[in-house]
């Protein structure tokens, strides 16, 4: 047989139900009247409420799937623009965490470094605002990069100032940390010097790009700490406000270290002691520690001059050592 009719609806008693007629080839042995082609209804109420059901339930979840798809793409683009606003540690330590808790904090012994530009502040009144905001960009920007190459934590900029710290969320054991700080630092000072020129040459500032460094290592306290709007990830204690002492009294072009950075790293880099200080919020006088560049240092002792010709290389120690070749 065949399907005459695939769908009747029929109401009985106000309700609905659906019916497919259907031929049937019968035969016969006993009468001709059952022999031939005739009608049958198939009762496929359930069937059919099922297949509408179904196919109601499909067209929800593909509206589902549209609706998840677009939430996905906002989540995606908000949080790459949330990336920009946080450190890489920082960022991981809150999309990957499993708890919600914004109350956590803990005391660990981290390396803390603190900078800022000499002069930032008569500077920005000086210059436009465009051209203010294209440099400490500028600057910035080779900073994070530098921070970030060495595993630094950045925990924020405070206009021209920048604090990063070693330690956590990830540490590589109390030395490596400090270690890695101080080469850091080395690092932000090459490329400031190469700022520098490009500030005095190519845009005319007399002045040119100056930078204090403090570094300092102990005990903090880093978490969250806020409101119950808003938190922020951070590090407090005296340690963090050493640091920020030393960048305040240091030279531009160097970097002070407290004692227990020095004497972390003292093995593997030179440091010059300098006269005790007193800072505001320490008790007893503070002997800083300035990083003396090697290669500073053989310039000022040696005064080599170095001439190159085609065959030979000619190095002297001494200017006046020309005078007997």
């Amino acid at each position: 047989g065949k399907v005459l009719i695939p769908q009747i609806k029929v109401k009985i008693n106000d309700e609905v139900r659906y019916f497919s007629l259907l031929s049937t080839k019968t035969k016969s042995a006993i009468t001709d009247s059952l022999t031939g082609v005739q009608g049958q209804l198939i009762d496929r109420t359930a069937e059919t409420i099922l297949k509408e059901e179904n196919e109601k339930l499909i067209s929800l979840n593909q509206e589902a799937y549209e609706n998840l798809k677009e939430k996905n793409t906002k989540l995606e683009k908000i949080s790459k623009r949330l990336a920009k606003y946080l450190s890489p540690q920082i960022y991981e330590n809150i999309f990957e965490a499993g708890s919600e808790q914004t109350n956590d904090y803990k005391r660990k012994k981290l390396t803390v470094f603190f900078s800022d530009i000499k002069g930032f502040t008569d500077l920005s009144d000086t210059l436009d605002p465009d051209l203010l905001a294209e440099l400490i960009n500028d600057y910035l920007s080779a900073m994070t990069d530098i921070a970030l190459k060495y595993g630094g934590t950045i925990d924020k900029f405070i206009g021209d100032a920048i604090l990063v710290f070693f330690g956590d969320p990830e540490s590589a054991g109390l030395k490596k940390d400090a270690a890695k700080c101080l080469s850091m630092a080395i690092a932000m000072q090459n490329k400031v010097a190469e700022l520098d020129r490009k500030w005095r040459e190519d845009r005319g500032i007399i002045e040119g790009l100056q930078v204090r460094m403090g570094i300092s290592t102990g005990y903090c306290t880093v978490g969250n700490f806020g409101s119950v709007q808003r938190v922020d990830y951070t590090v407090l204690g005296s340690t963090v406000n050493l640091a920020s002492r030393l960048e305040s009294i240091c030279q531009p072009k160097k970097i002070l270290v407290a004692q227990e950075t020095k004497t972390l790293l003292e093995k593997e880099f030179k440091f010059e002691a300098q006269e005790a200080v007193e800072l505001k919020g320490f008790n007893k006088p503070v002997v800083p520690f300035q990083y003396v560049d090697l290669k500073e240092s053989l310039k000022e002792t040696m005064s080599p001059e170095i001439l190159e010709g085609d065959a030979v290389d000619i190095i002297l120690k001494q200017p006046d050592d020309i005078k007997s070749i």
